[in-house]
């Protein structure tokens, strides 16, 4: 428990002014902090395991150290927020889904060859490889990845060094009272900055003035990313229920199921993802929908199977419900504009951060208070909540043609337009 509020609280503190800060300064911090604040965290746990008899047991926390770096929440707020600014809005749904599809790929790869190293190497080993993939990748960040957000600095701005000239004869209580005014002016803005502005930009984004049907669609987007991620606090229960409901079932019988779904969900984001994005340019809203129907129908099977080979198939159809996380994003990314795009994504980690609070227990008091009766009650559940979600979806569909065009897409509409125009005009001409 005091781990997770250790890993918990700074997460949500850097979630809220992360975002509004990657508009001004940039999206790759949000990337490089995360992972320096997981090499260390790797290097404390090596200095765990080789003082593990004498170090006092509140010493393992610092493996929560990653954490005060901005954690997991921050890192894909960083990706996410990456990826959107990038892409163009046709492309986006499936760009996004890519690099989940990717992140499930290295995921499984590691998961392979993880047991190897550690047979082979120990724990040593195993830890080294962690921190010196986790360097390779920081180097990249800081040396080949472009930053799409360009910084402009004003030449007032405070933080610049002020080349101010001091009289040769200050007496040294001069000198302590220019340079503590110095640095408190600094500290000032570096608050200002760091705080009072992205608060300021989250405010703005809740309140700044747009269409009341536009505002009402961004509402709904965020009520139904909510359920997303509360929903999936439904699989902290799957080893459970599967280890009570199929006889004989084992902790390497859950490895290969996990694993299974991993290349289910790795072939939708890679395969599925760019025929229904990219060659049929099916709408994100239509997309959500479609998506939420095949989870629903999942849930609803699940209870009711047997064994584990129809368990197997009744996850299968909703394996692609892992790819309802990179198309909310670029829907909501339509909704808003491109300077809004770190601060609202800040709220959805806030979000994600926070969800875990509300989803565990209420999966969990579920799954213990029908656990003689019928424990398949928590699926239920999951496709109820998803249901909503997918009605709302399909209601955000109708109604699409109130989202925000981007100029790139509106050039796009308008030689669309044009060219059905031409052809009209040859048809007529030929007859």
């Amino acid at each position: 428990m005091i781990g997770q509020w250790i890993s918990s609280v700074p997460i949500v503190a850097f979630s809220i002014i992360a975002g509004a800060l990657s508009d001004v300064f940039g999206r790759k911090p949000l990337m490089i902090l995360p992972m320096i604040g997981d090499l260390i965290g790797t290097l404390f746990n090596i200095i765990n395991y080789a003082f593990i008899d004498t170090l006092p047991l509140e010493f393992f926390y610092t493996d929560k150290i990653g954490s005060f770096f901005g954690g997991y929440a921050v890192y894909y707020l960083g990706v996410y927020s990456y990826g959107t600014t990038i892409t163009k809005p046709k492309e986006r749904a499936h760009r996004l889904a890519r690099l989940d599809g990717m992140e499930t790929i290295a995921s499984m790869i590691g998961t392979i060859l993880s047991p190897i190293i550690f047979k082979s190497l120990g724990y040593y080993g195993s830890y080294s490889f962690s921190c010196v993939f986790l360097a390779l990748a920081i180097a990249y960040m800081i040396f080949f990845v472009e930053e799409p957000i360009k910084k402009e600095v004003a030449e007032t701005d405070p933080l610049i060094k002020e080349k101010t000239v001091r009289p040769k004869d200050e007496t040294f209580l001069e000198k302590l009272c220019h340079n503590v005014g110095k640095y408190w002016k600094k500290l000032k803005n570096f608050l200002k900055i760091s705080i009072k502005i992205p608060l300021t930009g989250m405010k703005e984004v809740i309140t700044r003035d747009r269409k009341s049907v536009l505002k009402f669609l961004i509402v709904l987007q965020f009520f139904c990313f909510g359920t997303y991620w509360l929903t999936l606090q439904i699989w902290n229960l799957f080893y459970l229920y599967m280890l009570l409901v199929f006889d004989g079932f084992t902790e390497t019988d859950y490895a290969h199921f996990n694993v299974a779904m991993a290349v289910f969900n790795t072939f939708c984001l890679v395969v599925i993802m760019p025929i229904f994005s990219g060659k049929l340019q099916i709408h994100d809203a239509l997309m959500l929908f479609v998506i939420l129907i095949f989870e629903v129908v999942s849930s609803f099977i699940t209870p009711f199977v047997s064994t584990l080979w129809q368990f197997y198939l009744a996850q299968g159809v909703g394996t692609i419900g892992y790819c309802k996380y990179a198309v909310v994003r670029s829907l909501m990314s339509k909704s808003i504009e491109k300077d809004e795009v770190g601060k609202v994504f800040s709220l959805l980690a806030i979000m994600a951060s926070l969800a875990p609070v509300a989803g565990n227990p209420i999966f969990r008091q579920l799954y213990n208070k029908t656990l003689n009766d019928f424990p398949g009650a928590i699926f239920l559940l999951y496709g109820a909540i998803l249901m909503v979600s997918a009605a709302i979806n399909l209601y955000l569909y109708f109604k699409k043609q109130e989202f925000r065009t981007e100029p790139e897409e509106e050039e796009v509409l308008k030689e669309e337009a044009k060219e059905k125009m031409e052809e009209s005009v040859n048809t007529e001409s030929t007859f």
